[in-house]
């Protein structure tokens, strides 16, 4: 049997090339597997990042809410105190006013009894008395109009001698005050001498070396 060289050359040819395209198959198939093992470790790391991240990032947002937290117990605490500071300041002004207030209400008793006792000390009659006193001159057929001028008169009178220190000393001023400008206006207080003028109406006899107090101190 008698081999044909071509049909051979041929079949080797064709037999490598085979070989080859599977070779080549072989090897994009294992460059797509390293391409996608790379790829996924990529993936498992972005992933591994992103959860470490995620996590640095969940941490840092309860550290924020644990401060924000405190701040915000710190903030009520401080509120608290500084009302009842308030409510503490405002109950003891509110106990100041209130004894103010009792002070002056006392003090305006204490000051409407003292006037009740001077009304009562300076009146001339009780309330009593003049009762009395208008039923006894009722009674005793005297008429009204002359009642009332009686009592008026009554109480001018008692007026009057209640005011009449007041007056004696007024009186007692008026009349040093006309003495002084009686003096004032006759006495030559510069040279301290006096002398009787007969052509002027005359007066105190009083000698040029005799030394006169002034009459106006």
């Amino acid at each position: 049997m008698e081999v044909s060289w071509p049909n051979m050359i041929l079949t080797i040819y064709l037999v490598l090339t085979l070989f080859e395209i599977i070779d080549a198959e072989n090897h994009e198939n294992q460059e797509n597997v390293d391409h996608k093992n790379e790829l996924w470790r990529n993936w498992e790391e972005n992933l591994k990042q992103k959860e470490s991240s995620d996590l640095v990032e969940a941490s840092e947002q309860k550290e924020r809410e644990k401060r924000l937290w405190r701040n915000w117990e710190e903030n009520l605490e401080q509120k608290e105190s500084s009302d009842l500071v308030e409510a503490s300041e405002q109950k003891e002004r509110e106990k100041r006013l209130w004894r103010n207030w009792e002070e002056i209400s006392e003090k305006k008793e204490s000051d409407l009894a003292e006037a009740k006792e001077q009304k009562k000390r300076f009146s001339p009659y009780t309330e009593l008395q003049k009762k009395d006193w208008w039923s006894s001159l009722l009674n005793s057929n005297v008429q009204l109009p002359r009642a009332k001028r009686s009592w008026r008169n009554w109480e001018k009178e008692f007026q009057r001698k209640r005011n009449l220190p007041v007056m004696k000393r007024k009186k007692r001023l008026w009349r040093d005050e006309d003495r002084r400008e009686f003096c004032t206006s006759t006495c030559p207080c510069e040279s301290g001498k006096r002398k009787r003028d007969d052509e002027e109406g005359g007066g105190l006899i009083i000698t040029e070396t005799k030394k006169v107090p002034c009459c106006c101190d």
